[in-house]
């Protein structure tokens, strides 16, 4: 770690501890999901964490994993537009900018923000279950699903090696990729030390042998479905709609919305929809300024 970046953490250190912060703008989240490579800008009333990397020489600004919809965050009661341009100028220099903001809090909300730091928004589909009447907004067949899945043995609270193969092949924003091993041992740990607030869940098949997992983590308004894994080789009817509906079950006992992360994926968004979730817009924030990458957005669009 860079001088630079060591001293913009230690700012936004002292910046979030006078602000109660959404889970994903904690510094012992970022800590856990990208510990030592994370950034900040900082400004009076405001603050945007983000993870800097280079490829073939040019610097991409986006979001820490499983923190897709991160983005700018701003106190309640300050000038929003001020708040926002100030932390706009801030950001270090960047050949492309692409992330995710919360859907409570539109990340540039002004056309004049817009016009002069020529960027872009988008808006994506999150998915959110958030009152106790929508369970019974289930599909018949995610129901039926749940059911079975129940019949077999779930453990919450650890994660045995065996069962970190499980996240493997993760459906994410960004399609089908792998979860690193060290990342979830890192959630896990954080979540039994209490580090951060979370949980996970394993589900066995007959012979004892883990088939699926999930997990989750919160804050006091939300719980975050962040990924769940399992053996496509296994035999598991309903093994990760039954874990999704405990998760569930939980975190509406506790008061809070249940935020499925959202996804622009046609079959994990109807996954999500089984189980009633609604879709709730979020933005998504995209700035091109290198010619290649610029190149590249336009061909993607035509």
């Amino acid at each position: 770690m860079g001088a630079p970046q060591a001293a913009a953490q230690a700012a936004y250190r002292t910046w979030a501890a006078g602000h109660v912060l959404p889970l994903f703008h904690q510094p012992a989240w970022l800590d856990t999901v990208c510990p030592g490579a994370w950034g900040a800008a900082v400004a009076p009333g405001g603050g945007w964490p983000f993870v800097l990397t280079r490829r073939w020489g040019l610097a991409t600004l986006a979001n820490p994993p499983l923190s897709h919809r991160l983005g700018p965050w701003v106190a309640p009661g300050t000038d929003r537009q001020a708040v926002l341009q100030a932390l706009l100028e801030a950001l270090p220099r960047y050949d492309r900018l692409l992330v995710g903001g919360r859907d409570d809090q539109p990340v540039v909300p002004l056309p004049y923000i817009l016009q002069h730091s020529g960027l872009s928004q988008q808006l994506s589909a999150n998915n959110q279950i958030g009152s106790e009447e929508l369970l019974y907004g289930y599909s018949k067949s995610w129901r039926k699903k749940v059911r079975k899945g129940l019949a077999h043995r779930i453990e919450t609270g650890t994660l045995p090696p065996a069962a970190e193969a499980l996240y493997d092949t993760v459906l994410l924003e960004g399609g089908t990729q792998p979860l690193p091993a060290g990342l979830v041992r890192r959630l896990v740990a954080a979540f039994a030390t209490g580090a951060l607030p979370g949980q996970v869940w394993v589900l066995y098949d007959d012979a004892d042998q883990p088939i699926a997992s999930a997990l989750v983590a919160y804050d006091a308004q939300r719980t975050y479905y962040l990924a769940n894994g399992r053996n496509p080789q296994a035999e598991a009817a309903g093994a990760v709609h039954a874990l999704t509906h405990l998760a569930i079950i939980e975190s509406l006992a506790a008061g809070r919305a249940f935020d499925f992360m959202g996804s622009r994926l046609p079959g994990v968004a109807n996954f999500n929809q089984g189980f009633g979730a609604v879709a709730v817009p979020y933005p998504i924030l995209a700035h091109n300024r290198h010619w290649l990458y610029r190149l590249y957005a336009h061909r993607t669009r035509t």
